[in-house]
């Protein structure tokens, strides 16, 4: 265990007495010559001087309780030794003994009842010597008998002097002491009201691990039932695929091409292809949402389709729509509110027979590029969306137009066009759209989807894709 340092105060006690000790050892040796006591007395006094002047400069370097005491025992020894030799209790016995008292106030100082104790019995002795070599000097006999009420004097007043010093000190260290005494009794309050909040932040955090592993266990239980949906739907989107893909092989075995970029896994958009008596119908449909909903609608407008065409042999656009639009409604009927679903379309025949074209749309254009005139020219559908019951105009148009080998003609839906992006993030427009087939007009038509599939993604950028997105190119 390390010695205890002392405090300022104290050192500055024990050097300065380790000086004064140093200084009357010093002296001693002085007298020990004058008086003729021998070498062995200058020697013992010279050791005492050197002891003295070594502990000073401990002191200064080094001050602890065991440099005190060991500068106490020295002193104590040689004033012992002081007295045995000169005899008496004047002059440097005295105030080696007063320094003695000090030393000892220091190394007891952990104990201050016993130094107070010990103190007053030291300094009692004191008085009681130089009372007895004052009135009683056939029992303790000095040589100067007219020094002994100085050293009192003395002897008292440096003692008293020391005494009120220490003190004070000792009043201050005690003061010092419950300031410490709060300071740990505030840190042990501190330190419960940690405990406490340790032990929330514990049972916080027990039931911030429990709600972890319940939302763990949710997370697990979501991400298996999306998976299971991701499963669900990746499989209708092979059957939707699988029930336009006669559609699209049509189109592409005629040199003609199809653009299908769902925003989802599954598309509201869809292709209808069908040949009768020599007469090839192309519809292209955007059903109402996108995703599964849109899906959904897109399986009951072919089935119906189907249906209308094959079945009923109903040939004309105008009246292909016209029937899809009752079936839709009867099929999508919601009584006590106003019918919002249903698809946007455009019907589109080409007679062989006859080299013509008829189409009808119903909210949807059509492009026609004529190869005569290498013009183009946009011919607008009937605002009038099927199945809606939020219609404006009431009937279809169909239109009809003579058309030559290498005509060409592009149907699509509004996801390409309504497609936020570019430098300004602003929609593609109908405008911009136009312009673009316009410049593929030196390309063959079954090279034009890379190019338009590049140009819309070049456009999107890293924005979000907002709808389904369907462009059909068919070269007569």
């Amino acid at each position: 265990m390390s010695p205890v340092t002392l405090n300022s105060f104290e050192k500055r006690v024990l050097y300065f007495t380790s000086i004064a000790n140093g200084l009357f050892a010093s002296t001693g040796i002085l007298l020990a010559y004058v008086l003729e006591y021998g070498q062995f007395v200058m020697l013992m006094f010279g050791i005492d001087a050197v002891n003295n002047f070594v502990l000073a400069y401990l002191t200064r370097v080094k001050p602890n309780y065991r440099i005190a005491a060991l500068s106490f025992i020295n002193n104590m020894v040689f004033l012992l030794y002081g007295w045995y030799i000169f005899g008496n209790m004047n002059n440097l016995p005295n105030l080696v003994a007063v320094a003695m008292i000090a030393e000892a106030r220091i190394v007891l100082n952990s104990r201050p009842k016993i130094v107070s104790a010990v103190s007053w019995c030291f300094g009692i002795a004191l008085i009681l010597l130089h009372l007895g070599a004052l009135f009683l000097p056939e029992y303790i006999p000095v040589i100067r008998h007219d020094m002994v009420i100085f050293d009192l004097l003395v002897t008292a007043l440096t003692y008293s002097f020391i005494s009120l010093a220490m003190k004070r000190y000792s009043k201050q260290v005690l003061v010092e002491q419950r300031t410490v005494q709060e300071q740990k009794e505030e840190l042990a309050t501190q330190n419960e009201e940690l405990q406490v909040s340790n032990e929330e932040l514990y049972a916080n955090q027990e039931e911030i691990l429990a709600q972890r592993e319940e939302i763990e266990r949710q997370h697990f239980g979501l991400q298996r039932a999306n998976n299971n949906l991701l499963h669900s739907i990746n499989y209708a989107n092979r059957i939707q695929k699988a029930l336009f893909s006669s559609s699209i092989e049509k189109l592409n075995n005629k040199g003609s091409f199809v653009i299908d970029m769902p925003r989802d896994i599954v598309s509201g958009d869809f292709c209808f292809v069908r040949e009768v008596n020599n007469v090839i119908y192309i519809i292209q449909g955007d059903c109402t949402g996108h995703g599964v909903p849109g899906a959904i609608l897109t399986v009951i407008a072919t089935e119906l389709l189907d249906k209308i065409i094959v079945d009923k042999q109903c040939w004309s656009p105008k009246k292909i729509l016209t029937r899809l639009d009752e079936e839709m409604r009867f099929r999508l009927k919601n009584e006590g509110r106003a019918n919002l679903d249903g698809l946007e379309a455009g019907v589109l025949a080409i007679d062989n027979n006859l080299n013509v074209a008829l189409f009808a749309g119903a909210k949807r254009p059509l492009i026609f590029w004529d190869s005569t005139t290498n013009q183009y020219r946009v011919i607008k559908g009937t605002k009038k969306a099927v199945g809606n019951s939020m219609n404006v105009e009431s009937e279809y148009r169909e239109e009809v137009f003579k058309v030559n080998t290498g005509d060409r003609f592009y149907l699509f839906t509004d996801g390409f066009v309504d497609q936020f992006g570019g430098d300004y993030d602003k929609k593609y427009s109908n405008k911009r759209f136009l312009n673009t087939i316009a410049e593929l007009t030196d390309i063959k038509i079954s090279e034009q989807a890379e190019v338009l599939t590049e140009e819309f993604i070049n456009w999107k950028g890293d924005k979000r894709q907002i709808d389904d997105v369907m462009v059909l190119g068919v070269e007569v």
